[in-house]
């Protein structure tokens, strides 16, 4: 693809010519995890085509942190827009959990955002996939005083937030939200000293649930 020239949108859910493959993919790998009757939704909004699975026993299909469903997601993916000129966004979901996850996710990054702040100390996270990482440095890309990379390599690359020079001095803190039911399960309290490069900026104000080459955000 040349450079500047944005890759053609193909047509999406049930207008797409492999509606029924992809349908058959996620119902097959389903059952091959003990999932049967899973029921499956399609929603199509903002250029993304959203299959939504539901069912008993569905959330078999997460996967830790959703990594059983990332996994998913990339190859329907890829087998719906092999040789196709119009490329098509899909995003496979269990109940909406994409959606809870992101903002888990959110909560977390600004709960450590004041961890850091208040610490002058640097804080690693537990390792995640790319599209959390990616959630992560875009929840936190306007805030002052700190800086995200990612370090390590795959499946253990980690988000580290960390303080610039100077952090807190004059830039007054947001407001915090009181927080329920403890840490969650989405990254690591403690703080660590970890020099690393600093990855570059990101731009945006939302974070897609859909990363269309699956690259780390860096």
């Amino acid at each position: 693809m040349a450079p500047g020239h944005a890759v053609r949108q193909g047509p999406l859910g049930t207008e797409h010519p492999m509606h029924g493959r992809v349908h058959e993919i996620v119902r097959h790998v389903a059952e091959f995890v003990g999932v049967t009757d899973v029921e499956l939704t399609d929603r199509v909004a903002d250029g993304v085509w959203t299959i939504d699975a539901g069912g008993a026993n569905v959330s078999q299909l997460i996967g830790k942190h959703g990594r059983t469903l990332d996994a998913i997601q990339y190859v329907v993916n890829i087998i719906a827009n092999k040789g196709r000129e119009g490329r098509a966004k899909i995003v496979i979901d269990v109940e909406g959990y994409r959606e809870k996850r992101h903002k888990g996710l959110v909560q977390m990054a600004n709960r450590m955002y004041h961890k850091v702040i208040d610490s002058g100390r640097p804080v690693e996270l537990e390792p995640m996939s790319t599209l959390d990482r990616r959630t992560i440095h875009l929840a936190l890309k306007d805030r002052n005083g700190i800086e995200t990379f990612s370090k390590g390599t795959e499946p253990m690359r980690r988000v580290v937030i960390s303080p610039t020079k100077g952090a807190g001095s004059s830039e007054p803190l947001p407001p915090r939200k009181p927080r329920s039911g403890g840490r969650g399960n989405y990254g690591s309290d403690r703080p660590q000293r970890q020099p690393s490069e600093p990855a570059g900026g990101q731009k945006g104000k939302s974070v897609p649930m859909f990363m269309e080459d699956f690259s780390d955000e860096e």
